[in-house]
């Protein structure tokens, strides 16, 4: 059964995309997940934070005022991480905070291009992990899911 609302997580590099990049089909694939109804965008200060961080090491041009405007109307979810329980087989140890926040927040999907993270498909608990370009040709069906579960459950 599909959920009323899809719980999505996009890493720094789908966001860098965004910033630098300025794809304009990447643009407007955002912003239609973004202003869904059926879709509620998950990020914590940390990604934002590692945003900013790389494109200044980068030195990008870039205005914190479209870095708040991009993360506007999404969910802040603040996590505390337990070194206990972070796995020891991811290389890049500073991806724990991401299956943190996914596994907190209770994230339907891990939106990446990170090699380590995609590496951990197709799940991380009950996250499914997916690139873009699977994000993006999935959406509609998801979204079509919910709207069909809905108008059944309305019935």
């Amino acid at each position: 059964m599909a959920p009323r609302t899809i719980r999505v997580i996009f890493d720094t590099n789908i966001y860098f995309a965004l910033v630098v990049f300025k794809n304009p089909a990447l643009k407007e694939f955002f912003t239609q997940v973004k202003s869904s109804k059926r879709v509620q965008i998950i990020y914590s200060g940390h990604i934002k934070q590692e945003l900013i961080r790389n494109l200044e090491e980068k030195k990008y041009k870039f205005s914190l005022k479209a870095i708040e405007n991009l993360f506007k109307g999404m969910e802040l979810v603040t996590v505390t991480l337990d070194k206990t329980r972070q796995p020891q087989h991811l290389r890049d140890q500073d991806d724990w905070h991401l299956f943190a926040l996914a596994h907190f927040s209770e994230a339907h999907y891990l939106v990446s291009g990170d090699g380590d993270i995609l590496a951990l498909k197709p799940k991380w608990g009950k996250t499914n992990i997916l690139t873009l370009r699977e994000f993006s040709n999935k959406f509609q069906q998801l979204i079509t899911a919910i709207d069909t579960n809905t108008k059944a459950k309305n019935s």
